[in-house]
């Protein structure tokens, strides 16, 4: 790895992740997403899709963003097993 290297030269895992808010100190991750992405293409088999128990409650704001509500989430494994 050099200051020359290409992005695409790169192997990387792109994640994201929904929460219950905004505020890192308090609110809970909801679900996390990963894909791999190496020489300027996308592995979808390679990805994941994870709901999350946030043990709190889920503000209607915050499924109004992200569509996940409590009861998508209800079953789910918590943060640390995820």
């Amino acid at each position: 790895l050099t200051d020359d290297t290409h992005l695409t030269e790169l192997q990387v895992t792109v994640m994201d992740t929904e929460t219950t808010g905004l505020n890192p100190a308090s609110d809970r991750v909801i679900s996390i997403g990963g894909v791999r992405v190496y020489g300027g293409r996308v592995y979808r088999r390679l990805g994941f899709d994870r709901l999350v128990q946030p043990g709190v409650p889920i503000p209607r704001r915050s499924t109004a963003i992200h569509g996940i509500n409590a009861s998508m989430s209800a079953d789910a494994e918590g943060f640390a097993i995820v």
